[in-house]
């Protein structure tokens, strides 16, 4: 199996969220140094700044768009208001680089396969505000229905509606 690196042929970064508790953030991050992704950064100011680092020189940025959030925008999830990122769809625009959609799908015997959907533009037009939310809104609609086709591969541990 191929690395992420091999894959992309190019530096990959990844961005998460800190968890609260300091016990399961040094699990989690020992778990993900282990990973095929070359660095983390952690989502906030500094993490924005490494993004536009990575993404003016032509590498690739990580990101799970499905995530508990307390800003961003309250767009359609599951036909229910749901708030969701708008930075991933706001930095893709501005630089003008095509979003993958990528999910993972569980077999038999603790293995998974991680498909790669075609690529997509951020929509531009002269309505930026518009643009950042209709892309943000098919983010949610191609992870709706990816859960939707496979509903028991979806683990989500946070109350996304509030």
């Amino acid at each position: 199996m191929a690395s992420a690196t091999h894959i992309f042929d190019k530096d990959v970064i990844g961005v998460y969220r800190k968890a609260n508790n300091p016990f399961f953030e040094k699990w989690i991050t020992a778990i993900r140094s282990k990973s095929t992704v070359t660095k983390l950064v952690q989502k906030g100011a500094d993490g924005a700044k490494k993004i536009i680092k990575t993404l003016k020189a032509g590498n690739t940025v990580c990101v799970l768009n499905d995530q508990k959030m307390n800003d961003g925008a309250e767009l359609e999830f599951f036909n229910r208001p749901a708030m969701t990122a708008t930075a991933i769809p706001k930095i893709a625009r501005k630089f003008n680089v095509p979003m993958v959609f990528v999910s993972v799908q569980r077999r038999e015997n603790c293995h998974f396969d991680v498909v790669f959907h075609p690529p997509f533009l951020p929509e531009t037009t002269e309505d930026t505000h518009q643009d950042i939310l209709n892309t943000a809104q098919k983010m949610n609609d191609m992870t709706e229905e990816a859960i939707r086709q496979r509903p028991a591969h979806w683990l989500w541990l946070h109350n996304r509606w509030k």
